[in-house]
């Protein structure tokens, strides 16, 4: 693997952590979404997953709430905003969440 390659996965694990924790998921939660098991999506945060499918990046971007160009660190993707926190209103079980996101109803 390049130096190069190994940057981008560092950064979009990163984003994808910071991302993640904004919006107070689980690591499960978000593989569930992505239909990678939690010790893929871990690897990915760690920024050691090699390999990302389009789909789950299309994916990542709906659960996390952001854009592709922010977790790729490209310019001008912003970060996006906190939504009302849903989860607290169902009883503050951040695994619920899940069952509020879009698609997964």
């Amino acid at each position: 693997m390049t130096e190069q390659e190994e940057s981008l996965l560092e950064g979009l694990g990163r984003r994808c952590r910071r991302r993640r924790s904004d919006l107070q998921l689980m690591q499960k939660t978000v593989a569930a979404h992505l239909r990678m098991s939690p010790s893929a999506y871990s690897k990915l945060e760690k920024g050691l997953k090699l390999r990302i499918s389009p789909e789950q990046i299309v994916a990542l971007t709906q659960i996390l709430q952001t854009s592709a160009d922010y977790l790729l660190g490209l310019r001008g993707g912003e970060r996006g905003e906190i939504p009302d926190d849903v989860w607290r209103q169902e009883g503050g079980n951040p695994a619920t969440t899940q069952a509020l996101l879009p698609g997964s109803g």
